[in-house]
This record gives C-alpha cells, structure tokens and sequence, in this order.
C-alpha cells in the first residue's frame, strides 16, 4: 500500500495513476477480491523506477554542490 497519489507528483506514472484510480471508482466492491492488481503491481513498478531515475538525479545534483579542494583528490 503506498500514500495517496497525486498525479502532479509522479510525471512518470500519471496514467497507471488514472488507470487504478478509474478501476477503484468503477468496481467498487471486485477491487476487494483482486479486480484491480493487475493495475496497482504495474503501477508500483513504474513508482520504483522513478525512485531510482530520482535517486540518480538527486545523487549527481549532490556530487555537483559538493566542494572539492586540493588536499582532498590527493592519496595520502
């Protein structure tokens, strides 16, 4: 089970988003008894793969902040 989704925040999944979002408005009870997995397990691959891309990003825009001196690129 993840937090709500908003679509504005996961670019990448927005349709899988839409897609369960309609399959929990359209059966309302099946949903309960497996009707809507199919859906939630692509979307909670696609919210993995965009974990990873942003951990990526996130991990080079730190690379890029962080300073370098001299004394530091040197073996000792």
């Amino acid at each position: 089970m993840h937090p709500v989704l908003k679509a504005s925040d996961h670019p990448l999944c927005r349709e899988l988003i839409k897609q369960l979002e309609d399959c929990h408005y359209h059966h309302k009870v099946l949903k309960f008894f497996g009707k809507c997995n199919a859906c939630k397990r692509e979307l909670d691959q696609c919210l993995a793969k965009e974990l990873l891309v942003k951990r990526e990003l996130n991990y080079l825009a730190s690379e890029a902040r962080r300073p370098r001196s001299p004394a530091s690129s040197q073996s000792n």
